[in-house]
Formats: C-alpha cells, structure tokens, sequence
C-alpha cells in the first residue's frame, strides 16, 4: 500500500482565523445551547407530567448531549486547524 501526502492549501492566517471562530464564538454557542436545553430540562419540566412531557425530556436530554459533544468537536477540529496552520 502506497502513503498518499495530502496537503492543505490556504493562507495560515486564514485558517487560523476559522480556528479561533470556531473556539471562540462556534463553541460557546453551541455550548450555551446545551446550557438552555439542561436549564429547561431542570427548571421547567416538573409542572409537565405527561406522555408527551417524558417524550420531549428524552428527545430534549438527548439534543442536550449531543450538543456538549458538537462543543467538544469543534474545540477539537480548532485545535486541528491551528496544527494546520502551523505546518
């Protein structure tokens, strides 16, 4: 099996740039989401106690997790970017 060298085309800078969006203005958004889904799933929900109630808390707590992750993600792809850059 041959190895391939895959290169990245584009100015550090601007890759860079797509980094620091994505740590600090992506992320902490997507973030804050998760922040609101867990506050509703917390604070508003106990008056609701239906079968539709415990649908939605379960759709809703797994949104909740799949947006910490998203977070975690894009921390992560931001990191790569910068290793990018920096090569």
């Amino acid at each position: 099996m041959t190895q391939t060298s895959t290169q990245l085309g584009g100015d550090p800078a601007s890759i860079r740039a797509v980094a620091t969006w994505f740590r600090d203005i992506l992320a902490p958004r997507v973030k804050e989401a998760a922040s609101v889904a867990a506050h509703i799933l917390n604070e508003r929900l106990d008056a609701w106690e239906d079968a539709a109630a415990r649908a939605f808390a379960e759709q809703l707590r797994a949104g909740h997790r799949k947006a910490e992750e998203l977070a975690e993600a894009i921390k992560k792809r931001a990191d790569l970017l910068d290793e990018i850059a920096n090569t």
